[in-house]
Formats: structure tokens, sequence, C-alpha cells
């Protein structure tokens, strides 16, 4: 297929460093009748909502563990620029984790302000605790976690769909150490940068898909700053999930834990890697925000802490 041609793709894809959309494929997110981006609409895009499951009753918060992920689809330019370039929904992503334990007094602390004020408008984060539910998450303004619900009321004008992906565990004794494990990763990352490099996140897009089965050149590999996907990535690669020989956490985009592309679940289902299969992620359930109070939103239960 040739390029895309839509000006709206076009414009935020120049905006984000690159001169053209590749390729204009089955998921155009500006012209596909099988999927419309919301970019500059302030009502919710019908097209997305037949592509996957809604989630029929509110969210229990306290039914969600460390593990599980977000995948979202945001509407500002960068958003649509990966959508257009990854011809997928789905261009951010975080990841659920509960705390465990006291994390040190003198962390970096969160920026009250998002390099973008109309989304956060000098918000004031909720303190950190043990057992706190929380997004671990790398953007703008650096990589940190965030108190889940208030992410939620932050987030909602900018990010109209995400699709919850739930980890089941397969061992409870891996679950324990695996979690410890993201949550020292956590303490690690903390702050670190976005990453600005747009080469690196083309070359992500573009370049060769990840296979368990091919070793990889691990000299290129750093984290001295991140993108969203890759943050995921390498955190599962901590917990011992997803191999470090034949994965770079780089190589991965939102799409690549999307079980259409299969990319993550591929990785998952090789007995090969550790010790065997030892977790896997359920399918996509989209949770719809615009519109809808917390209490739609989430329901809760007692507070479980894992």
């Amino acid at each position: 297929m040739g390029s895309c041609n839509s000006s709206r793709c076009l414009e935020a894809c120049v905006d984000v460093g690159v001169d053209e959309v590749p390729v204009c494929a089955k998921w155009c997110p500006c012209c596909s009748s099988e999927f419309v981006s919301s970019a500059g609409s302030d009502e919710p895009v019908e097209a997305i909502e037949k592509m996957f499951p809604k989630m029929e009753q509110p969210l229990d918060p306290d039914s969600l563990r460390t593990g599980d992920i977000f995948l979202c689809h945001l509407v500002h330019k960068f958003g649509v620029a990966i959508q257009a370039l990854d011809s997928t929904p789905w261009d951010h992503i975080a990841v659920v984790v509960r705390q465990r334990g006291e994390r040190p007094s003198d962390l970096k602390p969160r920026p009250t302000q998002d390099v973008n004020p109309d989304f956060y408008n000098s918000v004031v984060w909720e303190p950190m605790r043990d057992g706190q539910l929380q997004l671990f998450e790398t953007n703008g303004t650096g990589t940190w976690t965030y108190p889940l619900e208030q992410f939620v009321r932050v987030n909602s004008k900018k990010c109209p769909y995400i699709a919850l992906r739930r980890m089941r565990w397969k061992d409870d004794a891996f679950r324990d150490a695996a979690l410890e494990k993201i949550e020292e990763f956590v303490r690690e990352v903390w702050g670190r940068g976005y990453e600005t490099n747009y080469l690196d996140l083309e070359s992500a897009i573009l370049g060769r898909k990840p296979d368990p089965h091919t070793l990889v050149d691990k000299s290129h590999e750093h984290l001295s700053s991140i993108f969203c996907s890759e943050l995921i990535a390498e955190a599962y690669q901590r917990a011992g999930l997803l191999p470090e020989d034949t994965l770079n956490s780089d190589q991965c985009m939102p799409s690549s834990f999307s079980t259409r592309r299969g990319v993550i679940d591929r990785f998952l289902a090789d007995a090969s890697i550790g010790g065997g299969v030892m977790a896997s992620l359920e399918d996509e359930v989209l949770i719809k925000w615009p519109g809808q109070s917390l209490d739609d939103i989430f329901r809760h239960g007692p507070e479980q802490q894992s």
C-alpha cells in the first residue's frame, strides 16, 4: 500500500518530525472505515467501541493487580501520530502496581503540572502509601506512579478510551518474587526522563518485530530515557516474564501488548523462557471514560494487598 494522504495524520506526524505516514494501512486512524481517530473531537468515536468488548459492570479497582495493563487511546497530536504510524488505536500504555512497602522519603517529587496545562491544572497528587493502587507510566514529565482513581479524574479529558488486560499468574511463589522486582524497578527509574529521540520511536515502529527465538543486539539498549511501552516491557523483563536475550525493551510499542499484534503474548506463552509459562494476559476489555462519573467507572470492595 502507498503512504497515507490524510491531512490529519500528516499534520500530526510532521509535528513529531516524520514527513509522511509510511503506509496507508487497513487501520489508518483517520480514514479507515474500521477505525477513526477521535483527535480533534469532543465526541467518542463509535468505531473503536465495535472492535473490543466493553466491561459490562463498573470496574472494581480492588480487583486490579500488579502487572495488569491499560492500553490507552489519546487525542493529542502525538497520540494521533503514533496511531497513524503504527496503524493501531493504541498509542500509550501504563501498568498497574500496588505499592509494596514505604518508598524512600527522598524520592524526587512528582511534578504538579503536566507539559500541557490544559490537561493537568496544577494537580497535587495524593501521597504514596503502602498498598496504594497506582498506575506506573512514563510521560512528558518523566517516569512516575500515580494514584489510580486520581489519575482517571485527571486524564479522562485526553484519554477517552482504555482497554484493560489483566495479568493471570500461574505460580504464587513466582508472582510474589515478581511483584517485589517490579517495585524495585519503580524505585530505580523514578523520575527518569521521557524518550525525546523520535528516531528511537520510529525504529520501534518500523524496525524488525521481536521474535522469541531470535537473539538481539543488546549494545544499543539503554534506559537513560524511556518511552511508555519500553518501560512496561522492561518492567516485565525485570519480573522474569520476558526474556533479555531475544527482546530489547525499546523494540516494543503499545500495540505490541495488544492481542491483535500478539507480540508480548507470544513471548509470555513461550515455555522456553525462564521456568516455563508463568503468566498470561487476558483479552482486552474496553473501558469508556467520557460522560462517566467515578462511581460509573469504579466500584469499591474490601481492599486487597497484592
